[in-house]
């Protein structure tokens, strides 16, 4: 994936994963070959989205990948 790809870029793509606890995968990839796309675990006051909080990262292909909580 281009370094420079953005979310609005026809090649971006971005797989959801849901977690139990985003604050534990947010600890996990600290010294991994993922890295953090957002500033950490961000809380969702919206419940219409369907989740409580969310992580994005960066899988080691470069790849966005979004981890929610319910």
């Amino acid at each position: 994936m281009p370094a420079d790809t953005r979310a609005n870029d026809l090649a971006h793509w971005q797989t959801v994963l849901v977690s139990h606890d985003v604050e534990a995968t947010a600890r996990a990839i600290r010294g991994s070959v993922c890295s953090a796309l957002s500033p950490g675990v961000v809380t969702v006051a919206d419940q219409t989205l369907g989740f409580t909080k969310g992580l994005l990262i960066k899988d080691p292909d470069g790849h966005a990948v979004a981890v929610i909580q319910p």
